[in-house]
């Protein structure tokens, strides 16, 4: 074994993938004082705290998107140390960070870790809102399904049925014709809201396949009229292979906005070039941006790091000066 005992390895116990056997194998491979199990969002903060204290440089988060950006956020809150190196198990829903760096397989890349010296590295900027740093969000129908798609686990019976028979992925597909679609058919104002998008940095750039095609000022108007749903981030994938963002590492000092004028039923008919990244019609608007501010006029439904917040009528959004550096396993 190669590693030193200076790294710790932090499981969400509320995770998506996390039971009592993911939890077993680990504390074969790790010796129980680098092994770190919260149950709350309390519990993390205090394990980080205790993490910070120990100096140690090499952490490996084990669940989602929120476990990892949970992480970062907390870090930032307990001291003023430089960030550690991030190994990511994917061990949560989608798991959009992992499929970054991740081999896909949590013993793997511990193993990996634990037997080599190899320690390869990937650098990821995040995007600042409401005073936290996230890979990615998105506002309307994208948090709405997210919302809607926890509603259906914690449903009697239900998430155990349908992830048995069908799985997660599929679990996305009947939260969206069970609950999303019928609410946006029975609701025209629901189903897209008018948007004002407005440049607060000193330049971004509307793209076309990725490219720069306009370059607009401080306070210039990005865009302004009805959205279905809006995301950013600066990670390209929101997980399951969806390249949601597929502009998003391409500019340094500047994350990707894209923004859907197209209804829930076109968006399913185009799905399958829409989630390889490949769709270039009218109705998706790209820009790469560092400071914006979004105006709706309806509160719509938010989330961040694949984790549902408050509805919002409004949002800040800025590049984050912090960059994470994630062990990468691929």
């Amino acid at each position: 074994m190669l590693a030193t005992n200076n790294f710790a390895v932090m499981l969400n116990a509320n995770a998506r993938q996390m039971n009592g056997d993911v939890v077993d194998c680990v504390s074969r491979m790790v010796t129980p004082e680098n092994l770190y199990v919260s149950e709350s969002a309390d519990d993390a903060l205090e394990i980080t705290k205790e993490i910070s204290e120990r100096s140690i440089r090499t952490v490996f988060t084990g669940g989602g998107d929120g476990t990892f950006a949970r992480f970062v956020n907390d870090w930032k809150s307990v001291g003023e140390t430089p960030l550690p190196n991030i190994g990511v198990l994917g061990l949560g829903t989608g798991n959009a960070v992992a499929g970054m760096v991740s081999s896909g397989n949590y013993e793997v890349d511990l193993n990996s870790y634990l037997n080599t010296a190899h320690r390869d590295t990937a650098p990821l900027r995040l995007v600042q809102v409401d005073g936290a740093q996230v890979p990615f969000g998105g506002l309307g129908l994208d948090a709405e399904l997210l919302e809607d798609y926890h509603a259906l686990r914690r449903r009697d019976g239900t998430a155990g049925v349908v992830g048995a028979l069908v799985g997660r992925k599929s679990q996305y597909m009947t939260a969206l014709l069970a609950k999303t679609l019928p609410r946006r058919m029975a609701s025209s104002s629901r189903s897209r809201a008018n948007i004002r998008i407005v440049n607060n940095g000193a330049v971004a750039y509307a793209l076309h396949g990725g490219e720069p095609v306009k370059a607009y000022g401080a306070g210039e108007v990005l865009y302004e009229g009805p959205a279905t749903s809006t995301i950013f981030g600066t990670a390209a994938y929101f997980g399951y292979g969806l390249s949601a963002l597929p502009y998003a590492t391409q500019r340094a000092g500047f994350f990707q906005l894209r923004t859907m004028t197209m209804g829930v039923w076109k968006a399913l008919a185009n799905l399958k070039s829409i989630r390889s990244g490949n769709y270039s019609g009218g109705d998706v608007l790209d820009w790469h941006v560092s400071d914006v501010r979004i105006e709706l006029d309806q509160a719509v439904p938010f989330q961040h790091a694949g984790d549902v917040q408050t509805e919002r009528d409004s949002l800040d959004l800025s590049m984050s000066p912090q960059t994470v550096d994630l062990l990468r396993f691929i």
